[in-house]
């Protein structure tokens, strides 16, 4: 009996420290999901992605050109000798500048008209001397005229085989030893064809060097970009995944280049890269 009481009695006390302690837990549960409300969640990761679409680089055989700015012109010009007795009683309707065309009246000498056995544009009228003239600027053959960069220069001043996109050969005639204030030289071209006409501008003349590199590593143009402008300032590419994700950015050896590609080294064939970043950038 003294055992079964002490038990009860054991009981009895567990019952009420029970009572005492469960109003504890339960306020302990209720702030622990209170304060979960208030709690911050993690930050969700951010990945970088590129800002436009994804190249890869790539291998190919790349044959060097450049394009041209410019107008044709003409720097042949021909003389009309005027034997006429009395210079000063001739009328002129024309003066320099002007196009006159074979067979058109150039004044009057003593009420007949003076014709012109040349088509051209005048660019001197020496009228009095002994063997006065009308020099003529013609129309045939015609050069293409322009302004380059260094960079073009170069390549035109040591290309042996340039040519148009049609295969007409082209020569350097003439390469300023002057440099106009914005960086650029003036050179004259001859072209083998007769499509061009004086005067005709154009201003996508593309030249083929007759250079060829063979297996290139190549980026197109959009991808690479400087983060300080300069000739000797280096280049970078931001490398992604396939699904845009940035990895990294990349250093850059660049070689050729033309308006759609870049001949690379520094990174590998088949990787990507934004094409989007350089705009970012500010070119």
């Amino acid at each position: 009996m003294k055992k079964s009481k002490k038990v009860m009695v054991g009981l009895f006390w567990l019952l009420i420290i029970g009572i005492m302690v469960a109003p504890l837990g339960l306020i302990y549960q209720i702030s622990r999901d209170e304060m979960k409300k208030y709690e911050v969640p993690d930050p969700p990761k951010l990945n970088q992605t590129a800002f436009g679409t994804i190249k890869e680089a790539s291998t190919m055989d790349v044959e060097e050109y450049v394009m041209l700015q410019g107008v044709f012109t003409s720097s042949t010009y021909a003389d009309m000798e005027l034997s006429y007795p009395n210079m000063e009683e001739i009328r002129w309707s024309v003066g320099n500048g002007q196009e006159v065309q074979e067979g058109q009246s150039l004044g009057t000498y003593q009420g007949k008209e003076i014709l012109s056995t040349i088509s051209g544009t005048i660019s001197n009228m020496s009228l009095f001397g002994a063997h006065p003239y009308i020099r003529f600027q013609l129309y045939t053959p015609v050069e293409f005229r322009c302004s380059v960069d260094k960079k073009i220069l170069r390549i035109l001043q040591s290309s042996t085989d340039l040519k148009t996109e049609e295969g007409e050969a082209v020569k350097l005639l003439f390469a300023s030893r002057k440099c106009n204030a914005n960086g650029t030289t003036d050179v004259t071209l001859s072209i083998d064809t007769e499509r061009f006409i004086f005067g005709q501008e154009i201003s996508d003349l593309k030249i083929l060097t007759g250079r060829i590199y063979r297996n290139t590593l190549v980026l197109p143009a959009e991808c690479l970009y400087q983060k300080f402008p300069g000739e000797d300032s280096p280049w970078y590419a931001r490398e992604v995944r396939e699904n845009g994700i940035l990895i990294a950015e990349r250093e850059v050896k660049i070689g050729y280049s033309n308006a759609e590609i870049v001949c690379v080294s520094g990174i590998e064939e088949g990787t990507y890269y934004d094409a989007g970043y350089k705009a970012v950038m500010g070119g």
